[in-house]
């Protein structure tokens, strides 16, 4: 298996920390699937050019809470942006 290091800021080396605990697993696992999630996301968001990523409060019909962005990855293509 490969390794890699990183460097993290106190702040964000201290969120790693607080999920690790509160999920029960390793900062590891949380990195690989951060990886994976962020990997899906990105190939979500590519593949289909219009899509927006976004998180949807289902109590209160569906509603858009909030739209994310995902830095490198752009969200509407330039056809519907000049229409």
């Amino acid at each position: 298996m490969a390794k890699t290091t990183i460097e993290f800021s106190d702040t964000a080396n201290a969120q790693l920390d607080r999920l690790s605990e509160t999920l029960h697993t390793s900062k590891a696992d949380i990195l690989r699937n951060a990886l994976s999630l962020y990997a899906y996301i990105v190939y979500q968001l590519q593949s289909q050019p219009g899509r927006m990523l976004g998180i949807v409060n289902e109590h209160e019909g569906n509603r858009v809470e909030k739209f994310l962005a995902v830095p490198g990855v752009q969200l509407v293509n330039e056809e519907r942006r000049t229409a």
